[in-house]
């Protein structure tokens, strides 16, 4: 490929037509000449060819040559000779071709330029000598190596290199002259500058500023340097202008001052105007300002942004540069730079207006690339202003919205705007939290805890949106929290326990920031640790709460009493009230007793302790024997339920009266005890109006009913009044009929004997209408009540219960009454007309009880029973004719044993053997031991 290409080029210059003609000037030409030449066999040719390009061939070239050369003499049988074509390459001139290659970066570049400047003014005319032929790279590190000699040399090869070269190289070489000693930059920027130089303009003005900058320019080449400001090219004014500004010769000045007032370009005039800047004093500012509001609108920008960041203490400068609207980026870095506070009232408002003015969009190159206009403009100004307010400027309030706005797009932290606002400018800051939302507004009054402003309502709204948000953070909460209160208002404090609450709930505040608040503020309430009580962190809440204030701890447990079942807390508070309760947390001990919270031994103990104190005549300590009693230890809560139960409080009687149908048996009957005591009047009638609310078949339902309705009988018994009495004959209407001493029975008894006690009239006299009242519960009612059983009833009585007895059966009814009111009774109903026809069971007890009395004057009575129809009628009169062990008796006995029932024959003869065995013995027994006397 490489040979292919060789011949396409020997090809093409052999097609050239006059190639042959002329002497090739060229690297590459003298190369397709000396294959030309080797082509028709003229060797020597060839090989002059190749030594010419090896000559001129630059660093990049004489690999290529090199290697044309070796081939050929290779070919000619010279090949020792092809060894040695590198070595007889000048080495200094061999580093100044390695100049060509590359910038500084490179390392061989590097190197070589190093190699140079150690052979110091050595180099000097090989560098010279090479300058015409270098490269853009190699030109440039010439002239930086040739810049540190102070050879005259240098000048003379320099202005020749300017003359001949086109203008890209010339200004090339002209820009390097001012960096030059000055030894040589004097003489060659002289020859560049004359006008009959013929340089271009820009070369010119390279010179001139060159000219200045090593003091060799006079007040004489100024006329020289006029041209060059009217040329046109901006570059060339702006090195004419610089390089005046550089001489501070009075003749420089003048020269700046006239030029700045005549120039007719405007362009020119705005650099004149900024070096003339540099010249004056600070109180020759408006001087300034003046000349550049002088300047069209386009060409004031650039002048005014200049001399504003040259002298950072010219506000007013700043201002034009500002008010000319420049890009973003300069707009951040001039009001970063000057120092606003030299101007205060006219900088402030000048800030605002930046503000709220749109900025002009254009070129941004004068920005840091790290720099974002969206946010540094604002930053920029917020940075200013608030360095205004240190130095006692006062932010207008209608001027709050913008300077908030600024702060959120220079996106700092709310608390930014804090210092913007006086000490007493919470209202301010409120507003400010509305507008700024709640990331805002949060950071807004954390800010405002540096500097320890009383800003309670703003803290306590920061509080507010921390705390009801779910994914808000404890730390930011226990920021706020643990400010000084001290001097908060009530209402302020009462919000805060309120926000603290809804903080805890989503798990955004600890109690250690709580804690640290309450060790700061003395006065704040310990109702702030209550929200944490039922977290994890409730045993240290509780225990610092005890600590503060255990009576208002106790007051929200009360409030709160699930909180304590928490098995974390029960010991805690079983303690709690033991040390600190009273009768008013007894339903909070209760609660902890039928929570089913882990009670301890010793728990349980203490509420026991605390109870036995604090729960007698408790309604609630009185439940705790509620059947079926579940509760562990049972005996310990039934005991003092009965303890509790002794003490209930009149004002507690119809909850009482209630409760005791529920209650463990002696526990209820404690209560009832105690109930009988203390009923009053209006209890009675309270009672009265609840039974009367009631159908009477409700209350016979059932024999627990019963019982109930039989205590509450007796309570009426016990301070009712005749009120009642229609109500208890609804009752004893209502009663079914009754087993003997059954429940019911009992309980009609006892609704009789309460009618007669409660009735206004004479006892006897009610007695008597219950005996003869058609209703059988009624009459045997009566019948139970003592006050039946007297002398004067007993005919009215015995009536009744031959009535009733012939309706129903009567046994073991009358276990009560007394015997000197029985037998009359026994007497009268067994001479009673219609003794046969009553059920066979009512005669054998009446039989039986005037048995009881062993009475040989009862054989009569007991003999006419005989004539009683029912065969167990007459065995009982055998019996109890037995048991009287009367001798009188024998006769009827003997009439019974002719009788045709075979049981009766021998009831008989069993009491006459009893009669004659007793009869035998005491025969006997008076014989052996007669009376005296007799």
């Amino acid at each position: 490929m490489r040979q292919r290409t060789a011949w396409v080029v020997v090809l093409a210059w052999l097609l050239a037509p006059g190639l042959l003609a002329q002497e090739p000037q060229t690297v590459q030409g003298r190369l397709a000449a000396a294959k030309i030449a080797e082509a028709r066999g003229e060797f020597a040719n060839a090989e002059k060819q190749l030594r010419d390009a090896l000559a001129m061939a630059a660093l990049s070239q004489r690999g290529e040559v090199e290697a044309a050369l070796r081939s050929l003499l290779q070919r000619l049988g010279r090949p020792q000779e092809g060894a040695t074509v590198a070595a007889t390459v000048d080495p200094v001139q061999r580093l100044i071709e390695t100049l060509d290659t590359g910038g500084i970066e490179d390392a061989a570049v590097k190197a070589a330029r190093d190699s140079l400047a150690s052979l110091g003014g050595l180099a000097i005319p090989q560098l010279l000598s090479a300058m015409p032929k270098l490269g853009p790279f190699g030109l440039g590190h010439v002239l930086n190596l040739l810049g540190s000699h102070a050879d005259p040399r240098i000048a003379e090869a320099v202005a020749e290199l300017v003359r001949k070269a086109d203008p890209a190289v010339a200004l090339v070489v002209a820009d390097r002259i001012a960096e030059f000693r000055t030894e040589v930059a004097g003489p060659l920027a002289r020859r560049l500058f004359l006008p009959e130089s013929g340089n271009p303009v820009p070369v010119r003005a390279e010179a001139w500023f060159a000219l200045c900058k090593h003091g060799a320019a006079t007040s004489t080449d100024v006329a020289g340097a006029l041209p060059l400001l009217e040329n046109g090219d901006p570059e060339a004014s702006g090195n004419v202008i610089a390089g005046l500004a550089l001489v501070r010769d009075e003749w420089a000045t003048a020269a700046l001052h006239g030029l700045a007032e005549r120039a007719l370009i405007p362009q020119v005039r705005s650099r004149l105007i900024a070096a003339v800047a540099g010249r004056v004093q600070s109180a020759e500012e408006m001087m300034i300002v003046q000349q550049l509001e002088a300047l069209p609108a386009d060409y004031r920008l650039q002048p005014a942004f200049s001399l504003a960041r040259e002298h950072p203490q010219w506000p007013l400068v700043a201002a034009v540069a500002l008010r000319t609207n420049p890009e973003p980026g300069m707009v951040a870095a001039l009001v970063m730079l000057t120092e606003w506070w030299r101007k205060p009232e006219a900088s402030a408002e000048l800030l605002l207006q930046v503000l709220d003015l749109p900025l002009a969009e254009g070129k941004r190159r004068s920005s840091p690339r790290t720099m974002n206009p969206e946010t540094s403009v604002p930053r920029a100004c917020v940075d200013a202003l608030r360095s205004l307010v240190e130095r006692g400027w006062v932010l207008p309030p209608e001027r709050d919205g913008l300077v908030l706005q600024a702060i959120q797009r220079a996106q700092y932290a709310g608390s930014a705007f804090v210092s913007f606002l006086p000490f007493d400018g919470e209202e301010r800051a409120l507003a400010a939290f509305t507008n700024g939302g709640e990331t805002f507004g949060v950071e807004l009054a954390q800010g405002a805890l540096s500097p320890a402003r009383p800003w309670f309502r703003l803290t306590v709204r920061a509080m507010a949106a921390v705390a009801s948000n779910p994914h808000g953070s404890q730390g930011k909460y226990g920021d706020l929290l643990v400010r000084d209160w001290n001097g908060a208002p009530a209402e302020v404090v009462a919000e805060l326990v309120a926000v603290t609450s809804v903080a805890v709930r989503n798990g955004n505040s600890s109690q250690g920031a709580a804690a640290r608040a309450m060790s700061t503020c003395p006065t704040l309430p310990v109702d702030l640790l209550f929200p944490y009580l039922a977290t994890r962190e409730g045993l240290e809440a509780i225990q610092l709460a005890e600590e503060r204030d255990p009576k208002a701890l106790l007051g929200w447990l009360r409030a709160n009493p699930t909180v304590a079942d928490n098995d974390n807390l029960t010991t805690q508070v079983a303690s709690l009230l033991l040390r600190h309760g009273g009768a008013l947390d007894v339903p909070l001990a209760v609660h902890l007793i039928r929570s089913g919270a882990a009670l301890g031994e010793v728990s349980s103990d203490e509420i026991a302790q605390f109870l036995t104190a604090n729960g007698r005549g408790h309604l609630e300590v009185v439940r705790l024997a509620e059947q079926p009693i579940r509760l562990v230890p049972s005996d310990t809560w039934v005991r003092l339920a009965t303890e509790a139960a002794s003490e209930v409080a009149s004002r507690d009687f119809r909850s009482a009266v209630a409760l005791c149908p529920a209650l463990e048996p002696s526990c209820a009957q404690a209560l009832h005890t105690r109930l009988l005591r203390i009923i009053r009047k209006e209890d009675a009638a309270a009672l009265l109006a609840d039974l009367r609310g009631m159908p009477p078949v409700a209350l016979l339902d059932d024999s627990g009913t019963t019982s109930a309705l039989s205590r509450k009988i007796t309570l009426l018994a016990a301070a009712g009044g005749p009120a009642a009495i229609p109500l208890l004959d609804e009752l004893l209407a209502a009663m079914p009929p009754t087993e003997p001493d059954s429940a019911a029975d009992r309980l009609a008894g006892l609704i009789a004997r309460t009618r007669i006690e409660l009735s206004p009239q004479p006892r006897a006299d009610v007695i008597r209408s219950m005996l003869t009242s058609g209703r059988v519960v009624e009459v045997l009612a009566a019948m139970r009540s003592p006050e039946a059983w007297q002398p004067e009833l007993l005919d009215t009585l015995v009536a009744a219960a031959v009535r009733v007895a012939t309706q129903r059966a009567i046994i073991d009814s009358f276990a009560e009454i007394a015997a000197s009111a029985w037998l009359p009774f026994c007497r009268a109903v067994l001479a009673h007309r219609d003794l046969a026809q009553c059920k066979p069971e009512f005669v054998v007890h009446v039989l039986r009880g005037l048995g009881d009395a062993r009475d040989p004057a009862a054989i009569p009575l007991l003999a006419s029973a005989l004539a009683h129809g029912r065969t167990a009628v007459r065995l009982e009169v055998a019996r109890q004719l037995g048991r009287t062990l009367s001798p009188d008796a024998a006769s009827a006995l003997i009439t019974l044993l002719r009788d045709d029932d075979p049981e009766l024959r021998k009831a008989a003869d069993d009491a006459l053997t009893a009669i004659a065995d007793h009869a035998d013995k005491l025969q006997k027994w008076q014989a052996r031991f007669p009376a005296k006397g007799r």
